[in-house]
């Protein structure tokens, strides 16, 4: 569920998969305050953003009044209890491996005179999820 130094705009794309659903989540560094975190959840066909800040002391919150010793911590407690968040954490965003990706590359096969197979790229389309 650690996504690393993914933008929030990825986060959103990955999270509205198909293969994701209500609930899923990820946590990724957060792109405005170093040494935090983001969590992104998806709620229906949305995804909201919640900032997760380091205590001084060591440990994690989201709210000052509930505070966890590690990230995985802070999972487990927002997996069973939403606790003000818009909505239970449920499976993590599904990692899509790169050969299964949405990533169509259309390629023209053109013979040339001498009989040899010359590809040339007529489209790459990218879509990211």
């Amino acid at each position: 569920w650690y996504f690393r130094k993914i933008k929030r705009i990825e986060a959103e794309k990955k999270l509205l998969l198909p293969e994701n659903e209500h609930g899923a989540f990820l946590i990724r560094d957060s792109e405005s305050r170093h040494n935090d975190y983001s969590l992104s959840v998806r709620d229906g066909d949305t995804v909201k953003h919640y900032r997760i800040r380091q205590l001084d002391e060591g440990g994690f919150f989201i709210a000052r009044r509930t505070t966890f010793r590690t990230l995985q911590e802070l999972v487990e407690h927002y997996s069973k209890d939403s606790d003000g968040l818009c909505v239970n954490l449920c499976k993590p965003c599904v990692q899509v491996k790169a050969e299964s990706k949405t990533r169509h590359l259309f390629l023209l096969a053109l013979m040339t005179s001498n009989q040899t197979l010359q590809l040339c790229y007529v489209c790459a389309l990218y879509i990211f999820g």
